[in-house]
């Protein structure tokens, strides 16, 4: 066959190193099955870099809307604050919180709010996206009644949960969790992570891409049964995601829960630090990693209408999103991207895209791809980073 005739070839560039070379062509083959947009997979392994790929429409610098993996970097921070005297995750947010002083929610914790049982999933009020831009999502948090019995049940708090753990930061460690993320974290890792895209890194981002969604049965079930809760600041996300995240004012909101702005090489090093040293920084010592992971949640969860399992902040692994095996921790994104991490191995796993797919959560080249790095490191392959043609 002529070079003419070939179909269209996926395109891949950097490096994957040692055992990890096969992963270079489970990447391209994912590239190719997402069609359009861009992707990246960045892997660490014991504090070294050995994975860096970028495909589709992503150049090497290019950063994306991460959404909920937002949510793993409030974790690691909040253990930090924890692990520092900064911040007490088990003690009541009544004690420091005024609008929790009554008896619906004098006994929510931190704790609580990080493993979605704090039981403000939601709130009852419709927002614009004006009023979410102006902050108003903090005040409302901070009136709703919960939905269940905070501690006993949990759902999956997708835009309040990082509404509450910024008034939490503010008030106990007299920051919120951007300034305080960028101060412990990402400065001294010198990489490029922020609650919202700075002017500077705009031109950098590239606009994320939402299929129309589709429901399973069983969220199809709760929904016609009334057994779902609607979630009011989701209004204008739910009336059309990909007008309402391509807002230039959206894209430099700085929302704890969705509004992370990164790379798959930034963020994995982040984790590789969480698990490990990265050129001489430590995130959390072993018992800091171990209250990040221990499972705070477990079983039906009453937003996702699936079983899910928390540690404080984290998601632990299920048959719907099994991470790297037993032991692993990490989070998924909206849009598809994810983050992973195995405290036994070191290893570190990121994996970015900007084509968001019909059921939302980790796509379904990301879930190919844990799955491709777990193998490389269960056989010791000889397959190293040069590939045929080189």
């Amino acid at each position: 066959m002529s070079t003419e005739a070939l179909p269209r070839v996926a395109e891949v560039q950097g490096y994957a190193k040692g055992r990890f070379g096969p992963i270079w062509d489970v990447f391209a083959r994912c590239v190719a099955r997402q069609q359009r947009g861009g992707a990246a997979l960045a892997v660490y392994q014991d504090g070294q870099q050995v994975v860096d790929l970028t495909g589709g429409v992503f150049e090497p610098d290019s950063l994306v809307q991460v959404f909920s993996v937002s949510k793993a970097v409030v974790a690691l921070a909040a253990a930090h604050a924890a692990e520092n005297g900064r911040l007490d995750l088990d003690q009541p947010l009544a004690e420091y919180w005024d609008d929790f002083n009554r008896p619906a929610t004098v006994a929510i914790t931190a704790r609580m709010v990080l493993s979605h049982s704090a039981g403000i999933p939601a709130v009852d009020t419709p927002m614009t996206t004006q009023e979410l831009l102006a902050g108003r999502l903090d005040h409302a948090v901070a009136r709703q009644d919960p939905f269940w019995t905070p501690g006993v049940e949990h759902g999956y708090a997708a835009f309040t949960h990082g509404a509450l753990m910024d008034g939490i930061f503010t008030r106990t460690v007299g920051r919120g969790v951007s300034a305080y993320t960028a101060e412990f974290l990402t400065t001294p890792l010198d990489i490029e992570f922020w609650f919202g895209a700075p002017e500077h890194a705009l031109s950098r981002v590239v606009q994320t891409e939402f299929a129309p969604p589709c429901l399973t049965p069983d969220e199809a079930s709760a929904h016609s049964t009334a057994a779902a809760i609607v979630d009011g600041s989701f209004a204008p996300i739910v009336a059309d995601a990909t007008a309402f995240f391509a807002e230039p004012d959206v894209v430099r909101a700085s929302w704890p829960s969705m509004s992370g702005i990164s790379s798959a090489s930034a963020l994995a090093r982040l984790l590789a630090a969480a698990v490990g040293t990265v050129a001489g920084v430590r995130v959390l010592t072993a018992d800091g990693l171990t209250g990040l992971t221990r499972p705070r949640s477990e079983g039906w969860d009453r937003m996702m209408h699936k079983p899910s399992r928390f540690g404080s902040g984290v998601e632990l692994p299920t048959a719907h999103f099994p991470l790297l095996g037993a032991g692993t921790f990490g989070h998924q994104g909206a849009a598809g991207s994810v983050v992973a991490a195995d405290p036994a191995s070191g290893l570190a796993v990121a994996y970015t895209t900007n084509i968001g797919t019909p059921a939302l959560g980790a796509s379904d080249q990301a879930l190919v791809l844990l799955g491709a790095v777990r193998q490389c490191m269960e056989f010791d392959n000889p397959s190293s980073s040069r590939r045929p043609g080189q």
